[in-house]
């Protein structure tokens, strides 16, 4: 069930202008309920988004506490932000921000076969550095672990 955004006219709804900022963040932060308790870290992700479906991955030692919350619960949130900048106003409650987000949930899982894995690493390199693509070595991404996260909603915001 998606949430209707408060103030839609701030909501990203064009497909081209939501992959700009999923393309120009470079973190995402992923939202865990650890024991009843928020837990959230920063994290490198890559992305696919094929007919609306966002899939975001990350890579991690394979033990942890995320490792550890995401085996008991795989529901998380997502957020990433991208362009902030503050806008000063004349007095206290007159300032702004510009920025740009995307924000979401989903279901988190583990990949398990190397070419599993090797689409998130893809994704990942794709996010940061294309021309390292195709250079992963098999011992290395067997003993990495790859995480997928299905988007089950997700909306962008625009503040400008």
């Amino acid at each position: 069930m998606k949430h209707p955004m408060r103030k839609s006219k701030k909501e990203i709804t064009d497909i081209e202008q939501m992959i700009e900022v999923l393309d120009t963040c470079k973190v995402f932060r992923l939202a865990v309920i650890d024991e009843g308790v928020p837990y959230i870290v920063p994290l490198n992700y890559g992305y696919t988004l094929e007919d609306n479906q966002l899939t975001l991955y990350f890579h991690s030692a394979g033990e942890g506490r995320k490792i550890d919350v995401l085996k008991k619960n795989p529901r998380v949130a997502f957020e990433m932000d991208c362009g902030f900048e503050l806008i000063k106003g004349e007095v206290a409650c007159d300032f702004n921000n510009k920025y740009r987000s995307i924000t979401g949930t989903g279901i988190a899982e583990f990949l398990e076969t190397n070419e599993e894995k090797l689409v998130g690493l893809e994704a990942l390199m794709r996010q940061y550095d294309a021309s390292k693509l195709g250079t992963f070595k098999e011992e290395v991404v067997s003993r990495t672990c790859v995480v997928r996260i299905r988007a089950e909603e997700y909306a962008g915001k625009q503040l400008v």
